[in-house]
């Protein structure tokens, strides 16, 4: 079992002639909330038989579709996931602003209850 995200997954592993590990055959590898899919060179290592990639923003969507066009295994679907069914509002959110020089003030004048790194709201 290897541990990601905080869950348990079963993984069968194997070892190669040279030592390195290796995992069984993925049947299906899905990504919820793929933005641009940075993982995308890691997951086709795994050589997953199908690899679903899930974006709710159409922007990322699209490009993530030119993206990976030529791969066969690939699909990209451009589509919410929330709690329930039926029409979801999609917040973009541009924080550039938080790359200034100095980021803590802004994120605590626009955050007042934020606890920061060390863990103490005002």
């Amino acid at each position: 079992m290897r541990r990601e995200n905080q869950m348990l997954t079963p993984v069968e592993e194997t070892v190669t002639s040279e030592g390195r590990e290796t995992c069984a055959s993925i049947d299906s590898l899905v990504h919820l909330g793929a933005g641009l899919c940075s993982e995308l060179d890691t997951y086709l290592s795994l050589v997953p038989a199908r690899l679903l990639l899930v974006e709710a923003d159409p922007r990322v969507a699209t490009a993530l579709q030119a993206r990976t066009a030529q791969l066969p295994n690939v699909q990209v679907l451009c589509n919410a996931v929330a709690g329930s069914a039926g029409p979801v509002v999609l917040y973009r959110y541009n924080l550039a602003r938080v790359q200034q020089s100095s980021p803590g003030q802004w994120l605590a004048a626009t955050f007042p209850r934020h606890e920061g790194p060390g863990g103490n709201a005002p």
